[in-house]
């Protein structure tokens, strides 16, 4: 079983590494900075092209972040895009309500 460990939100990680990335590795900072959660649909290979750097770069940089490849680097943003969804909160409901106070029940 893999043990999972928490990691700061990935912007977090671009600001905090960002100076110290070499040229190529910060157009592909640009470009997760500026894409955010739509890269979730991207290949690393499109994430490259949009960057103008090769798939090496790219893999060397998903690294850098501390992620073992792209696919751990989307997946990242999937859960990080999750806590924002308003599905997240669906959850959230004290199984203790009394039902007949529930707000929506009236409807």
């Amino acid at each position: 079983m893999r043990k999972m460990t928490v990691k700061p939100p990935l912007d977090a990680r671009l600001r905090d590494a960002y100076v110290s990335l070499p040229a190529a590795e910060r157009r592909l900072a640009d470009v997760a900075l500026k894409r955010g959660f739509e890269l979730q649909g991207f290949s690393a290979t499109e994430m490259a092209s949009q960057a103008g750097v090769s798939k090496a770069t790219a893999a060397r940089f998903f690294r850098r972040l501390g992620y073992a490849d792209f696919a751990e680097f989307r997946q990242a943003l999937r859960t990080q895009g999750e806590q924002y969804s308003p599905f997240a909160r669906f959850g959230e409901t004290d199984p203790q309500t009394n039902e007949q106070d529930h707000p929506l029940r009236a409807h």
